[in-house]
């Protein structure tokens, strides 16, 4: 069974080309035949709804799909699988596939480096022998000693869906915290290696998402922020995220809460047609977040206390 798709359905630019590949077609004594583009009948795999609805300063938005941000949950992975039983086999059977692939190997099949930066007396670069799937990470004690291999990310599983989503390297070179995202999820989970020894440590934090790490000028340990974890012991992205402070060597379960901005809970959006209480309102949440880096700033660099800052600008920390 095949879907039939009409010529004067087709977008201006399609219908052209199929125009001028129909000009070998026999024309018939009332003019030329009909021109149909023909696709296979799929039977996509259903997507059921769920009945999450979230409540954004009153206003109510569902989100049927929500279920599908459980990547690790069964019915997720039944999902993918039947639609990679779907798609797999059609793509598979496009004539032009294999040229395609082969061409796109050739361009990408170039030996590339990534900026060198020093940290602690060390150099360290990313590099690509051509084709491989992620950049591997080097260190060199000196421009006249020979790298070595910091991180392979493309080792971190058999398939290549665990990708390298950030690395940090501490003040004195010897720590490398760097942050693992499985199939591409917005969830990181840290780790850290020790240079020197090329192995990781016991340290592992979870529950973080679009957050780096800060290393306290001692390379004893750094900041991060992580979402509060949920009653099912995931990390609860729908809450805010708080600051804390990892010691190297103790357990995630021991970390210093240092912040928690609780301005959000105090302030409602204003109405989409008030533009001027919008930007004001922008300004003010941006704001926020330079009172949280400034605390960074301060912890890092001197000693801990209170940061006071006013809405009556906007600030950004700097330091070398």
């Amino acid at each position: 069974m095949h879907r039939q798709i009409h010529l004067q359905h087709l977008p201006s630019s399609w219908a052209l080309v199929a125009l001028l590949l129909a000009g070998a077609v026999a024309c018939g004594p009332t003019g030329p035949a009909a021109v149909h583009v023909q696709y296979p009948d799929f039977a996509y795999p259903p997507a059921p709804r769920g009945d999450v609805v979230d409540d954004y300063f009153g206003v109510k938005v569902p989100d049927p799909y929500r279920w599908l941000e459980q990547l690790d949950s069964p019915e997720v992975a039944a999902f993918v699988d039947a639609q990679n039983a779907l798609s797999q086999p059609y793509l598979e059977s496009l004539p032009r596939r294999e040229g395609l692939k082969q061409r796109l190997t050739e361009l990408w099949d170039y030996e590339r480096y990534g900026m060198p930066f020093k940290e602690g007396g060390r150099y360290f670069y990313s590099h690509n022998d051509g084709l491989q799937n992620q950049s591997v990470w080097f260190v060199a004690d000196s421009l006249a000693d020979e790298p070595r291999v910091l991180l392979d990310p493309n080792t971190f599983s058999e398939d290549g869906t665990v990708s390298l989503a950030g690395l940090s390297i501490s003040p004195d070179g010897h720590y490398a915290a760097y942050a693992r995202s499985d199939g591409g999820s917005d969830w990181r989970s840290w780790s850290v290696r020790d240079i020197d020894a090329g192995e990781d440590l016991d340290d592992q934090i979870e529950f973080t998402k679009f957050t780096g790490v800060s290393w306290t000028a001692d390379s004893r340990g750094f900041f991060y922020s992580r979402h509060p974890v949920s009653a099912d012991g995931s990390g609860d992205g729908s809450k805010q995220v708080s600051l804390y402070y990892h010691r190297l060597g103790t357990p995630q379960s021991e970390d210093v809460f240092v912040y928690r901005e609780e301005y959000y809970k105090e302030r409602e959006k204003p109405s989409d047609h008030d533009v001027e209480a919008i930007m004001k309102w922008q300004d003010e949440m941006e704001s926020v977040r330079n009172r949280a880096e400034a605390i960074i700033g301060k912890q890092r660099h001197g000693p801990i206390g209170t940061v006071e800052m006013t809405f009556d600008g906007k600030f950004t920390r700097f330091s070398n």
